[in-house]
């Protein structure tokens, strides 16, 4: 079966909306989905795509991408476009290095067909797939490797060069948004650990008073 993977529009990481399937999609035997389905673009995926059919990306959408690591990754956008193949990269909660590409494709709006005809391929709203469910490829498949294949776009480097382009506020900082979210996520992770060894401490000094009376 093809394995399909959706996130709500303007969902962000860790919210109640994208919980269940950020565990899933980090569970440690979890290999890929076949499609990927989101409203807005990835953060980073601008640089396999043409300089005219760029989007501005999100974050969100690109940590789960990263995890996600789907074969098809499919977002609306005011004109269709597709990027060259790249590779999925290892998720720090798996052992397994993935085997599969991955693409990126954008969907223009619907509209009657003589004004999608108009615009020709970049009026594209439907584009078919012919798609072997990624349980059922065969090693072959997976080792076949396109000569235009890319690396990966959910890199650092990746998103500090959407920051510089779009953001005069991570461009002058010297931050993604990636690295800015990690390091926040560091320093609320090391608050969390003083507050509870904080409580620890006092919980200790409590019993020991509570002895001596």
């Amino acid at each position: 079966d093809i394995v399909v993977a959706s996130v709500p529009p303007f969902a962000r990481i860790d919210s109640d909306e994208t919980n269940h399937l950020k565990s899933k999609i980090s569970h440690e035997s979890f290999v890929g989905c076949d499609l990927l389905l989101t409203s807005e673009f990835p953060q980073g995926i601008d640089k396999l795509l043409p300089p005219d059919h760029v989007c501005q990306g999100t974050f969100d959408v690109a940590d789960i991408a990263l995890r996600a690591r789907p074969r098809y990754h499919i977002a609306p956008h005011s004109v269709f476009s597709q990027s060259h193949p790249f590779i999925h990269l290892a998720a720090s909660s798996s052992s397994f290095t993935p085997k599969h590409n991955g693409r990126f494709i954008s969907l223009a709006p619907v509209v009657p067909v003589n004004r999608a005809k108009e615009k020709g391929k970049t009026g594209k709203f439907i584009h078919a797939l012919g798609i072997t469910p990624l349980q059922q490829m065969t090693a072959a498949e997976l080792d076949d490797k396109p000569e235009n294949l890319q690396d990966s776009p959910y890199t650092d480097e990746s998103y500090g060069v959407q920051g510089k382009n779009n953001s005069a506020m991570e461009a002058s900082v010297g931050l993604s948004e990636a690295q800015a979210r990690r390091l926040m996520a560091e320093n609320s992770q090391q608050d969390y650990r003083w507050k509870q060894k904080r409580k620890e401490i006092a919980n200790n000094q409590e019993a020991d008073e509570s002895k001596t009376t």
